[in-house]
């Protein structure tokens, strides 16, 4: 319509190809870049959190099992381990409700969100036995496990996966098949030998 001449209409094609491409590999690499722009940001850090503050579990004290993720199956394996009194576990999760119910029925745990790379400065996973992350995002997994590595961690590590190709992905960085966890495979077989199997199955 002739506002626009065409010196801006290029201005604004090139910066909006710039962005785009930028921004592709600003999503793919965004845990590395804050990883190496940390320092600098810490500059405009509050002091306190004020939002999350309220959710941090204030004792510090050592557990068998750090439970990250507290949806259907995190939540069943806490009842699972419910039946086992001698065990002490910590659950992690990053709903504000759900925190909120857990404190209410005496539950330990903790505000904790696996996107944030401060996330281990906050659990008390050294003397424990076990980590289980019920999140099934691969690369949030694999920035788990580096993590833990680079802290010595020397427990076992469980991370779950929700489809084939991410439990390839995953033994292919070098997890074994038992420390990944698939909670569909695992239902199925657990159906099978105990019902199908012997009930069914001749």
């Amino acid at each position: 319509m002739g506002h626009i001449t065409s010196e801006v209409v290029g201005l604004i094609t090139l910066v909006g190809l710039i962005t785009i491409g930028l921004s592709t590999y600003l999503i793919l690499y965004s845990h590395q870049i804050f990883e190496m722009l940390s320092p600098a940001l810490n500059l405009f850090q509050r002091s306190e959190n004020y939002t999350e503050n309220k959710f941090i579990h204030e004792e510090h004290k050592d557990y068998d099992v750090i439970i990250i993720g507290l949806g259907r199956f995190g939540r069943r394996l806490t009842e699972m381990l419910d039946e086992h009194p001698g065990i002490s576990y910590l659950g992690v999760d990053f709903d504000p409700g759900v925190i909120n119910e857990w404190k209410v029925r005496g539950k330990d745990v903790i505000y904790g969100d696996m996107e944030d790379p401060d996330l281990l400065e906050q659990i008390p996973y050294k003397k424990g036995r076990a980590i289980v992350s019920t999140v099934p995002n691969n690369e949030l997994s694999q920035q788990l496990i580096k993590t833990l590595e680079k802290n010595q961690h020397k427990g076992m590590v469980f991370v779950t996966t929700a489809t084939e190709r991410d439990y390839r992905q995953l033994r292919n960085y070098g997890l074994d098949d038992e420390n990944i966890l698939r909670p569909h495979q695992m239902a199925a077989s657990f159906f099978y030998q105990s019902f199908l199997k012997d009930k069914v199955i001749q």
